[in-house]
């Protein structure tokens, strides 16, 4: 019995297959329907990562990274949340690479050009995000402001702390060497 109710849900999740056009803000237009990723936030397109004072075009680095990553391919999403308003519906979504399917938001965040949002994920992407910042990939090479707040102009950075807490070890370094 319990495997029939499995299967019925399975059966009920939407599902949207074809070859997407990515907008500039990072939603997927596949068939006519508007489709964001699930579990993710993206950056937005004009935003701007820093490097001590030099500042970067991460948010369009990070778009480019998801056009080249499913360009011209065939991606399947599975609908987790109906479009509400004017926003699209949010999915999980697949590249193929021969019969393996490839998360696509997994990916994004694993090589740095975006970042999970646990509280919708429950914590799927943590691994991948983890190698991300641990490895410095992508925006996780800078302070950046996530999407919400670039868009909102909230001056509030992730990965300051450990920039500080670099630039603390040098100066302390420094320090030391001094004294010697």
């Amino acid at each position: 019995m319990l495997c029939a109710a499995t299967t019925a849900t399975a059966q009920e999740a939407e599902v949207v297959t074809g070859v997407p056009f990515v907008q500039d803000n990072g939603v997927l237009s596949i068939n006519g329907r508007q489709i964001g990723l699930w579990g993710v936030d993206l950056l937005a397109p004009d935003q701007q990562c820093w490097q001590g004072d030099a500042s970067w075009c991460c948010g369009e680095n990070a778009m480019t990274a998801l056009k080249h990553y499913i360009e011209n391919k065939t991606v399947e999403c599975h609908i987790k949340q109906s479009a509400v308003d004017e926003s699209p519906a949010l999915a999980q979504c697949f590249r193929f690479k021969g019969a393996q399917p490839q998360d696509i938001a997994e990916h994004l965040i694993m090589k740095g050009w975006a970042i999970e949002k646990a509280d919708i994920s429950g914590g799927q992407y943590f691994a991948a995000e983890n190698k991300a910042q641990t490895g410095k990939y992508g925006i996780w090479t800078s302070r950046f402001q996530t999407a919400q707040d670039w868009k909102d102009g909230v001056q509030r950075f992730v990965g300051e702390e450990a920039e500080d807490a670099a630039a603390l070890l040098t100066q302390t370094a420094t320090a030391a060497a001094e004294q010697e």
